[in-house]
């Protein structure tokens, strides 16, 4: 909401004139003239099958540009819908209760609505793949940094994406969950003596597997190339 604040003063012809003055605030209320809208209008998530219970499969996000209850947005699941799925009219966070098998497909239309009079709103359509998990390996899979660093500006908006997380390790699919610590300190773990070293010490190593592998991958390509060359000759 923008406020003015003016000063009139009025007076007279007369001789002398006459004057006086009064203070006027103008204020400019928020019309409803923006729709809420979603950072993606289609977002498609891949999932393990699930048996019973229920998990949040996505997040789904809008903003309006309005302001005060015009920019309050609620979320709501409309179109053909689905009674396994339900979504926190809040949060838009969508939950998943029943079974999903590998093959099944799911297409929900979600819905965001301001609290403006009258209302304002938009959809989104979100698609969920349930797959099978990945068959059992004995490869382990890592980080390729112990730690990774990002920045982020404060405007950026909500689901701005502040980084790429890679790991090493066969090219199967994964899975990657955001878990807290133990020991507090907004979700950072604390270390003991040494820790920083150890850890150090194992990004090496990792990146001396990682030049053995690459060598080794080298001289079979030369070993291959050499055979190719003797079967022409």
């Amino acid at each position: 909401m923008n406020r003015a604040r003016k000063n009139v003063m009025v007076s007279d012809n007369g001789s002398p004139s006459l004057r006086s003055s009064a203070t006027v605030v103008i204020r400019v209320l928020d019309a409803n003239d923006n729709r809420p809208k979603f950072t993606d209008k289609l977002v498609h998530v891949k999932l393990r099958e699930q048996r019973g219970g229920g998990q949040e499969v996505c997040r789904m996000v809008a903003r309006d540009d309005d302001e005060g209850s015009n920019a309050a947005v609620t979320y709501s699941l409309t179109g053909e819908k689905d009674e396994r799925f339900e979504i926190d009219s809040l949060t838009g966070g969508v939950t998943a209760r029943g079974d999903f098998w590998p093959g099944n497909y799911s297409i929900l239309t979600i819905k965001a609505t301001d609290q403006g009079s009258p209302s304002r709103s938009s959809t989104a359509r979100l698609d969920i793949e349930w797959v099978a998990p990945p068959p059992p390996s004995h490869e382990p899979i890592t980080f390729d940094e112990p730690l990774f660093t990002f920045a982020v500006m404060e405007t950026e908006p909500v689901t701005h994406m502040v980084g790429i997380i890679m790991t090493e390790g066969a090219h199967r699919l994964k899975w990657f969950d955001i878990i807290e610590e133990k020991g507090g300190g907004g979700g950072r773990g604390r270390r003991g003596g040494g820790g920083e070293e150890e850890e150090e010490e194992k990004t090496k190593r990792r990146r001396r597997r990682r030049r053995r592998k690459e060598e080794e991958e080298e001289e079979e390509e030369e070993e291959e190339e050499e055979e190719e060359e003797e079967e022409e000759e």
